[in-house]
């Protein structure tokens, strides 16, 4: 953490290993909701005046995934004007995120989401919708989904386990 003003708030209940979190410029706030995990290296980057990286409760980090508030450099137009702002992250609650994804500046992602493995989230996903691909772009929407693997045949989605999932 670097800069004056930041916070850093990871919230009861999460299981995190092998993420490098930074928050760098002023005013900036990284939040980590209630039982959030992840399963392996990643990288949280919070930075530049006043930005905000939100995840929310639930969600599931897989390894790789990458999100960043910032280029990281200024990158300016011929008459001086910058021209690639920084920007929050807004993630939902219950959001499952693939295997390196990588979610840049100004990405919204609804509740109850699912992020294909290896997508580029630039924009906004709606709410309980399935997104892959470079851009990400849902491909199916109303679903949900279990942490759990029940190793079940195709079919009717099992009944609800309140030990593992949270509605």
């Amino acid at each position: 953490m670097e800069g004056q003003g930041n916070r850093l708030i990871i919230d009861q209940g999460c299981h995190l290993k092998g993420l490098v979190i930074e928050v760098l410029g002023n005013h900036c706030t990284l939040v980590i909701g209630k039982r959030v995990k992840n399963t392996g290296p990643g990288k949280l980057s919070c930075r530049e005046a006043g930005t905000r990286l939100l995840i929310g409760d639930d969600s599931l980090l897989a390894t790789g995934i990458t999100m960043l508030t910032s280029d990281g450099h200024d990158i300016y137009d011929a008459s001086g004007q910058r021209i690639n702002a920084a920007n929050d992250i807004v993630i939902g609650r219950r959001v499952w995120i693939g295997q390196e994804v990588m979610i840049l500046k100004g990405a919204q992602i609804g509740d109850d989401c699912i992020i294909g493995a290896r997508a580029t989230v630039t924009g906004k996903i709606a709410a309980t919708s399935i997104a892959v691909g470079n851009p990400a772009k849902a491909i199916r929407a109303n679903i949900t989904w279990h942490e759990r693997l029940t190793f079940a045949a195709r079919g009717p989605r099992p009944p609800a386990d309140p030990q593992h999932d949270r509605p």
